[in-house]
């Protein structure tokens, strides 16, 4: 090669398996020359070098698809978008192995029955009619992307440019191997050579046993070792501890190849919080993105008829109402959710609407919530009408411009926008369910890249580190489930008839050829697996055992790190916001004075005894957390209706006795309260039932009691008793189930529905409940009883044998004097107490010292 030529070789043109490969044969090419500059050869794999303008889009195709699908009725609706997908991607295989079938059906009939080696029975027929027909369907539809790229590789092939070089090809498809034939100019395909010792690990064709290969291997200096994790963690700080090194011993290009993306995930959260940037070539898949969740959660809103949860968790998408002024979707979000949990709204807006009154905010975007809905449900619509109502919707909720900022969000805008030109074409028609099932497919289906990272360390996948060099490369998740990488066998046609056809063989034994690649091709490589999971035994990839095998019978050792995990502590690099912590001391805050309550409820006193702090948390701060929106009627809802149902009944019906027919009013009463129930869940009616079964007793327990000569007084009394801890006033406030007088005095009754058991033991030390002793000063006269009335299957009275009401005030005034005087609110941390507790992550009960 002359000078002249040597420095430019632009003429040539180099088809790689994988892009990524470019810039490190673009480096080895311009050392090779020698040259200070070098025109570069044009470097392409087999699809970007046959770019098509026209041809039939993928998406387009599988919309036909499945119109055609859906005419014949073969499938369930919701089946046929990932039937159509499948089958058009079927398609474009057969077209690039140039695969035909037969014009007769009945010809291609013969030719299962030879694959399968049986005669055609009815699924076999039904799989042969349905390829065969929508085969030919698509045919006259026009060439789709293969098809219209081998004529481009054709074109090309005639108009060959220069020289061909064609490095480390995968099988080539008859297109390909065409393409070569007929290019003009010199061709030569360039295949890798691989280490003698690593070709004896994984020989191709037969060979002797594994023994006899490692007793006969040529000398070898194992780059390789592998670390068994015990579980997820431990195999996520062995990573980011090597890549750490690697980085301070100066290598300048380390690959990560991820097999396991849950190992990747936390491992790229230990590195970014070491300060350790990663660059990911793998991509994500799009429907991950926290902008797609957010505009599919809008679509799942509508979907649902804003369900409560759908509805809150799309407000508090940052993506939502982005281009109103500053801390409008917070007040938003926070009014509305106020509302839908104190109501109790499962669904709708309507609800949601007649009771943002008071806020500007929630008013405003429930308005534009529901015009949204309106734009989005009901009727039918081709699909890039459907992504331009989607388009009108996120404008209208200021989310736009917010998804266009964000990296992963401007490449769903992107990818949206380019299939609503792809299916300007398609004049078929799809109601909304369909819409939203081809759009969730569609986004399951992409992936994005963060192009604005670059770093040293980069995420890949084991076909991408062809050709290429690396100083040093981690196998993150390298066990039996993740090594081979399990390829998708589809819906149609096994293994021999894929033979039969033409069509390659799915085989993952192809992946060894990378692997070789790879191991021979960098300074250091590490394979990391967890060889426990979830407890159980998890096995490392038969690949790697292979090789691990190989190198004990060839070098007397094998390639298992077992001593590293006794270092990781060591080597860890904690993080400063956590160095020296080793545990908090129980909490015990003081009050301020002006915070101090003026008042408590029965309730809240209970609290108070059970744990102060946790009654300083949730009564004093106001952070108890927000009620549960119940979908499905549980105990305590069921307590509740039938509280209320005697309430009615005995608000009508002072003396039970006295009724002709107190069973049938009750049971009408409860059939009354309990209708909204009944009519949101189902199961409603099982409760009501229960309690229909009981009226019965409770009524004859009524008469019982009215017999004795007791009769109700009061429903729900509210009371306040008056106390003065330190000279302050202090307010016991509360409100009493039921109140009975008789000749010999005064009775408090509240509904349970626990069992008697269960009472008793809440009563059976005195003074440890306390709701009795306080419905008794909220009374403000002598109780002569008083006691827990039990509807749990049975009508029981649990009687209290030891009030102590005055007791119970002095207590309470103590504690509160006490509070004035700067006593501090400890947390108990009372297992009973804090195993239903809602901020036992505030007090920090698992790490007390």
């Amino acid at each position: 090669m002359s000078e002249n030529t040597g420095s430019d070789l632009s003429r040539v043109t180099v088809l790689l398996p994988d892009l990524h490969a470019a810039s490190g044969l673009s480096r080895e090419l311009k050392e090779a020359s020698g040259h200070p500059f070098l025109l570069l050869p044009g470097m392409h794999t087999f699809d970007s070098l046959a770019n098509p303008d026209e041809f039939l889009p993928s998406s387009l195709a599988a919309t036909r698809v499945h119109l055609a699908l859906k005419e014949r009725k073969w499938f369930r609706e919701e089946d046929l978008w990932r039937i159509s997908r499948e089958l058009v991607a079927l398609f474009e295989e057969m077209t690039r192995w140039k695969v035909r079938l037969p014009e007769d059906l009945a010809d291609f009939y013969s030719e299962l029955e030879r694959a399968y080696k049986a005669k055609a029975g009815d699924a076999m027929m039904f799989e042969a009619h349905l390829v065969h027909e929508l085969w030919h369907v698509m045919e006259s539809e026009g060439p789709g992307r293969i098809a219209a790229s081998r004529m481009e590789l054709s074109r090309i092939a005639r108009n060959a440019p220069g020289p061909l070089y064609v490095l480390a090809p995968d099988p080539l498809n008859p297109a390909e191997t065409e393409f070569l034939e007929s290019w003009s100019d010199r061709v030569m395909v360039l295949h890798e050579c691989h280490p003698p010792f690593l070709e004896s690990v994984w020989p191709e064709g037969e060979a002797p046993d594994l023994k006899t290969r490692a007793e006969s291997a040529p000398p070898f200096e194992a780059n390789f070792s592998l670390f068994g994790a015990n579980g997820l963690e431990e195999a996520a700080e062995r990573a980011e501890i090597a890549v750490r090194g690697w980085l301070e011993e100066g290598r300048k290009s380390i690959a990560i190849v991820a097999f396991d993306r849950l190992a990747a995930r936390r491992v790229r959260a230990l590195l970014e919080r070491s300060g350790i940037l990663v660059e990911d070539e793998t991509g994500w898949t799009l429907s991950t993105a926290s902008a797609s969740t957010a505009v599919m959660r809008l679509v799942d809103c509508v979907a649902s008829g804003f369900y409560h949860a759908d509805l809150l968790d799309f407000l508090k998408s940052p993506f939502a109402f982005r281009d109103r002024e500053e801390g409008f979707r917070e007040a938003a979000v926070h009014f509305i959710e106020q509302v839908v949990r104190r109501r109790g709204i499962v669904s709708g807006l309507d609800r949601c609407l007649a009771h943002c009154g008071d806020s500007e905010q929630a008013s405003e975007a429930i308005v534009a919530l529901k015009e949204v809905e309106s734009a989005l449900k009901g009727g039918k619509r081709r699909l890039s009408e459907w992504l331009d109502a989607l388009f009108a919707s996120l404008d209208r909720l200021g989310m736009k411009d917010a998804l266009q900022s964000d990296v992963a969000g401007e490449a769903l805008l992107e990818k949206l926008e380019d299939l609503r030109l792809e299916l300007l074409p398609e004049e078929g028609k799809f109601g909304f369910s369909s819409w939203r099932r081809w759009l969730d497919l569609e986004l399951e289906e992409s992936t994005f890249r963060d192009s604005g990272i670059r770093s040293p360390v980069s995420f890949t996948h084991l076909f991408a580190t062809r050709l290429r060099r690396f100083e040093a490369a981690l196998l993150l998740g390298c066990d039996a489930d993740h090594l081979p990488a399990e390829e998708n066998q589809g819906i149609f046609f096994n293994q021999s008839v894929r033979a039969e056809l033409g069509l390659p063989l799915k085989n993952p034994l192809r992946q060894i050829g990378d692997l070789k690649g790879l191991l021979c091709r960098c300074d250091e490589v590490l394979g990391i697996w967890q060889q426990t999971r979830a407890g159980e035994p998890n096995l490392l990839s038969p690949f790697l055992e292979q090789l691990n095998a190989f190198h004990l019978h060839a070098c007397g050792s094998d390639l298992i790190d077992r001593d590293f995990a006794a270092k990781i502590p060591e080597l860890r690099l904690e993080n400063p916001r956590f160095a020296g912590m080793e545990g908090t001391n129980r909490p015990s805050p003081a009050i301020l004075e002006e915070l101090i309550p003026k008042s408590i409820t029965a309730s809240g006193y209970g609290s108070l005894l059970s744990c102060p702090y946790q009654y300083h948390a949730e009564r004093i701060l106001g952070l108890a957390a927000m009620e549960d929106v119940e979908t499905e009627i549980g105990k305590a809802d069921y307590g509740s209706l039938v509280h209320e149902a005697l309430q009615v009944f005995h608000g009508r019906y002072r003396e039970v006795s006295r009724l002709a027919d107190p069973e049938g009013k009750l049971s009408e009463i409860s059939a009354a309260v309990f209708r909204d129930a009944v009519e949101s869940d189902f199961l409603a009616r099982a409760w009501l039932f229960r309690w229909k079964a009981m009226i019965p007793e409770y009524i004859s327990w009524q008469v019982g009691r009215e017999r004795e000569g007791w009769r109700i007084v009061s429903m729900e009394m509210k009371g306040t008793h008056l106390l003065h801890p330190d000279g302050k006033e202090l307010r016991l406030e509360g409100r009493i189930d039921r109140v009975e007088r008789s000749a010999e005095g005064c009775s408090i009754l509240d509904y349970k529905v626990k069992s008697p058991d269960a009472l008793r033991k809440m009563l059976a030390d005195p003074g440890e409940e306390v709701q009795l002793p306080a419905y008794a000063l909220l009374l403000g006269e002598p109780v002569l009883e008083a006691a827990f009335l039990s509807l749990d299957g049975k009508v029981a009275k649990v009687s209290s044998e030891n009030l102590l009401p005055d007791e119970n005030a002095q207590r309470l005034s103590s504690i509160f004097a006490m509070m004035r005087q700067g006593a501090g609110l400890p947390a108990q941390g009372i297992e009973e107490v804090c195993a239903h507790c809602e901020i036992r992550g505030l007090c920090r009960k698992d790490f007390w010292k």
